[in-house]
């Protein structure tokens, strides 16, 4: 199921990344981007993927310091493995590779 920050916090983000069951893809951006598209169909071909729509990229200052993906993926805890630009993010394929090479 796809989530969105906000309104969910860091704080409840942090137990899903580190389940060693699930991958994550978080997107940063708006429900009617493209990239956020491309994260939906990742989500329904791939099992174990959590995906998450970020509206306030300082939410996840975290795990991003002061970069400004457009795509984040995590692989099997919270360390980003991947950053995606928008022309990155707004391409299924690269999208769909980032997060299969992530596990």
């Amino acid at each position: 199921m796809a989530e969105k920050l906000p309104p969910l916090t860091a704080q409840d983000v942090e137990g899903p990344l580190n389940d060693p069951t699930f991958t994550v893809y978080m997107y940063v951006g708006s429900k009617n981007d493209e990239g956020w598209d491309n994260a939906e169909l990742a989500f329904g071909l791939l099992a174990r993927l959590r995906i998450y729509l970020v509206e306030d990229i300082a939410l996840i200052k975290k795990w991003i310091g002061n970069k400004k993906p457009k795509g984040i993926v995590f692989g099997w805890d919270d360390q980003p493995v991947r950053f995606l630009n928008k022309a990155q993010a707004d391409d299924f394929k690269i999208v769909l590779t980032a997060i299969q090479d992530a596990r």
